[in-house]
């Protein structure tokens, strides 16, 4: 090699590569037919198999395995991550985030994650949920880009919050807690955006107890629906927005509409005018 001896490597004697069908964990994998004889499109997963391996670090073996093998690419296991920790608020704690596509042997569509989350809370209880992200273009025919994420997580709680300073033993409303939250937006043609939303808690310390940087640094968990047009110098709006924790201080609109004006020019541009008129019930 005209390169420098690495300082640790894993070597082998023989390397082979092979493309190989990967099964699902649970139910039956879809995919792509051909339109004319309504055959699958088979595709398989780049496989590397190696022969004789040892690890070194400089000239001085450390392992040794006469074989192994592993995907090329994408190590094609269902586990995304897994972590394990201790504290006095939840005890000990297991989490384990999977993707949903390969536990039901599904194919993942393009720009979209699909995750289950099993946790246990040695001092707290079992906790379930799944969530995911998307992206794409021309939803249901209609022209324009989307994106949006979504979670839904249930524990069920026996223990005490402890939120800090003063509110070290605080008992739940219930045991059973949780959120649901869901948000998509949608670019459609003409420059219109429209927003949606979908945000419920269990409780009111759920969300600090359980997600303390979201409750710290993001933005409320709400419920509405928001629509704008903007049109040069010109924008409409468009909110609806019940409230449905009751737990939070805020104000539910059923619904507003506001219109905007930016620096419109009056007498060849001598004067400009802005304005912004609002009607809505609060």
């Amino acid at each position: 090699s005209r390169f420098g001896k690495p300082g640790y490597r894993l070597q082998a004697n023989d390397v082979f590569l092979e493309n190989r069908l990967t099964r699902p964990r649970f139910g039956t994998r879809g995919g792509t037919f051909d339109s004319l004889t309504g055959a699958p499109f088979v595709t398989g997963t780049p496989w590397v198999t190696s022969l004789n391996n040892t690890f070194l670090i400089g000239d001085f073996p450390l392992l040794y395995t006469p074989y192994l093998s592993a995907p090329a690419e994408n190590p094609n296991v269902p586990l995304r991550r897994a972590s394990a920790k201790y504290d006095r608020i939840f005890g000990g704690q297991l989490k384990t985030t999977w993707n949903l596509f390969q536990l039901l042997g599904w194919d993942e569509p393009p720009g979209t994650q699909w995750d289950l989350m099993a946790d246990i809370y040695t001092s707290r209880g079992p906790a379930i949920g799944t969530g995911g992200k998307y992206a794409g273009s021309d939803l249901f025919g209609v022209e324009g880009t989307y994106f949006g994420e979504g979670l839904a997580y249930y524990i069920l709680d026996d223990g005490e919050d402890n939120l800090g300073l003063g509110r070290r033993n605080l008992s739940p409303e219930q045991n059973d807690r949780g959120r649901i939250q869901l948000r998509h937006r949608q670019n459609l043609p003409y420059n219109v955006t429209v927003l949606a939303e979908l945000g419920y808690l269990s409780d009111r310390n759920f969300l600090e107890q359980y997600y303390e940087n979201e409750f710290d640094e993001n933005k409320d968990v709400e419920t509405l629906l928001y629509g704008k047009q903007q049109v040069d110098n010109w924008a409409w709006t468009f909110l609806t927005r019940p409230q449905v924790n009751d737990f939070t201080t805020t104000t539910a609109w059923l619904p507003r509409g506001d219109l905007f004006s930016l620096s419109e020019p009056l007498l060849g541009g001598l004067l400009t005018w802005s304005s912004h008129t609002s009607a809505g019930y609060a």
